[in-house]
């Protein structure tokens, strides 16, 4: 009965310190490329852009067994960095001279989690694996681009998509950063290919004029 309590506080306790107290700070530059690569081309579009961020966030789902969730508990929230990235993105292809077609992006919801899995919960058991099982991290993002003409709606492109990792490590907070940046990363290319390859060509306009190219913050990939 001892043992099972003590087994018991020490899952809980390394559920706590796992969840973090304070925000951490992730340097996410390296995978700037991928939202910046656009400002290598010459086209830009006559359009506004604007973006609508209405995702909340998350909050923590723990259990004494079974799997924890955790929501990254980052200085840059994940649903800032998604609204950041996206004006990024849109800045470097809109001219914004024409109030009357805009691109609009609603972004509902922009979720990065962890999941601390059950065996890490299970008295005893608990105690030997908590620090060499795999942590699944979730970028769970629902976004919806319209392309607007005079008010109205002529085109919506939904990107609603569950990105994942099942082999993150949020035992320490350098193993928490690493598995943030991989899944920032994913997340990343999945929208701006999704971007660049069938919203672009679909719904927009021809390009109305060229700009020059520049390479102002764009990294060179390792």
């Amino acid at each position: 009965m001892i043992t099972r309590t003590i087994s018991l506080m020490a899952g809980l306790f390394t559920m706590l310190i796992l969840s973090g107290c304070a925000p951490i700070v992730v340097d996410l530059s390296g995978s700037d490329n991928l939202v910046l690569r656009q400002s290598q081309k010459l086209e830009h579009f006559d359009y506004k852009f604007v973006v609508l961020n209405r995702a909340l966030e998350s909050k923590a789902d723990q259990h004494l067994f079974g799997a924890s969730t955790f929501p990254m508990r980052t200085e840059e929230k994940p649903k800032d960095l998604v609204e950041k990235d996206i004006k990024r993105f849109f800045d470097l292809l809109t001219a914004r001279s024409d109030d009357g077609k805009r691109i609009v992006a609603r972004i509902d919801k922009a979720d990065a989690y962890w999941v601390n899995p059950g065996v890490n919960s299970v008295p005893i058991v608990g105690m030997f694996t908590v620090w060499t099982a795999n942590y699944p991290f979730t970028f769970d993002i629902s976004i919806t681009f319209e392309v607007e003409e005079n008010g109205k709606v002529i085109h919506s492109y939904p990107f609603n998509q569950k990105i994942e990792i099942q082999d993150g490590d949020a035992s320490t907070q350098a193993g928490m950063e690493k598995s943030y940046q991989r899944i920032v990363m994913n997340y990343r290319k999945m929208l701006f290919d999704a971007l660049e390859l069938e919203f672009i060509p679909r719904y927009l306009n021809k390009p109305v004029s060229a700009k020059p190219p520049t390479d102002k913050g764009i990294v060179t990939p390792a």
